[in-house]
């Protein structure tokens, strides 16, 4: 029997990057729902997941992630049991960051000029993504233009 424990959000990072011990960093985003209620009324409630990486992915999340950064990520549950200072029994819930795509913010007026562009949809994680083919690698090259069948 196949299993899966699959996540894949989109929303902003909603706090610094926290580095921990051994390659461990941390952070907060956020996704919005957004729907009418009964009254007609548009509300919007915001989500806040506990995002967790490890090793080479940490060192990319240090290094390019901040607070208003527009990510779609992807990545598994993974819950958590504790005791608290007074000994009762808690359960964390966090996703284990595997691979991540900057995306465009949503209303371009409000980056900053200083902010680099991060509108390149470029995955970064476990598997190679190809974003781009490089048009003049295949320029000079002949191509016979007979169909075979």
């Amino acid at each position: 029997m196949t299993t899966a424990n699959r996540v894949i959000l989109i929303g902003y990072v909603t706090s610094e990057v926290e580095v921990k011990k051994n390659n461990v960093c941390t952070f907060s985003l956020a996704t919005f729902e957004e729907f009418t209620d009964s009254q007609g009324e548009k509300k919007k409630i915001a989500e806040f997941h506990k995002i967790v990486s490890f090793g080479k992915l940490s060192l990319v999340v240090q290094n390019h992630f901040s607070k208003g950064k527009y990510l779609h990520i992807e990545g598994r549950l993974k819950y958590e049991k504790y005791e608290d200072k007074n000994g009762m029994p808690r359960i964390t819930t966090s996703i284990r960051l595997e691979r991540f795509t900057f995306l465009a913010t949503p209303n371009r007026e409000k980056r900053e000029e200083s902010q680099p562009d991060y509108n390149t949809n470029q995955t970064i994680g476990y598997s190679p993504v190809i974003t781009s083919l490089d048009q003049t690698a295949f320029a000079n090259m002949d191509f016979d233009d007979t169909i075979p069948f």
